[in-house]
């Protein structure tokens, strides 16, 4: 398996996958209780088919470009974590917010934060792969 394919799968596709399973749970229905399934499903399958498969040795572009992407993807996340800082308090202001269910929203945004990181370092990756 290519270097390549392996940002794919490890990255890409799987915080694509962390993306829609957080996305699903904040929804209370059967449909989108089998899509968060499918999700989290398609993210192990990817994961043991990285782990099972003849990989490609990693060659020092491959760790500049990698560790370029997770500096970068650190970056963003840290301006992302500081604007949901800054919000977090007027979510008081809106008048339903006290019926939430505020632990399982958290949980499922853990899931999106992650699916996101993981996102970011995927494309970015294969956009310094490309240049």
């Amino acid at each position: 398996m290519s270097v390549k394919t392996q940002i794919f799968l490890a990255k890409t596709f799987a915080g694509l996958c962390w993306i829609g399973a957080g996305v699903s749970g904040y929804f209370d229905s059967v449909f989108t209780d089998v899509l968060q399934i499918i999700f989290l499903a398609s993210v192990v399958i990817a994961l043991i088919v990285l782990v099972k498969a003849k990989r490609e040795i990693y060659d020092e572009m491959f760790l500049e470009n990698y560790q370029h992407a997770q500096a970068k993807t650190e970056d963003v996340m840290h301006g992302v974590f500081c604007i949901a800082t800054v919000l977090t308090p007027f979510l008081k202001l809106v008048p339903s917010s006290a019926s939430w269910d505020w632990p399982l929203i958290m949980a499922w945004t853990f899931f999106v934060i992650l699916g996101i990181q993981n996102l970011i370092t995927g494309i970015l990756f294969w956009k310094y792969e490309e240049a």
